[in-house]
């Protein structure tokens, strides 16, 4: 589900997103992307990400209540993401 704050921030500078009952591949890609980070590399990370749901995204607040399918694929780099698709 997402639900949308009462008040959005003027500017977006992070996106705060957490894997729940990841598996050990992706803990393990997040724990070398964090280590990465700390230490200052200016490489940027590649992305490659398909979200896939015929249903059952749920958005609600600010007067919304949706329920929301479809697919987005997002490749590029966190630098310079490529995002294609649609939830309806």
């Amino acid at each position: 589900a997402i639900t949308s704050p009462e008040k959005l921030p003027t500017s977006l500078s992070e996106l705060d997103i957490q894997h729940r009952h990841a598996p050990p591949a992706v803990r393990q890609q997040m724990a070398t992307i964090t280590k990465t980070e700390h230490h200052g590399s200016q490489s940027s990370i590649g992305l490659d990400l398909t979200v896939s749901s015929p249903t059952q995204i749920f958005v609600r607040g600010r007067g919304i209540d949706a329920e929301l399918g479809g697919t987005i694929a997002v490749t590029g780099t966190a630098q310079a993401p490529n995002v294609s698709g649609a939830f309806d």
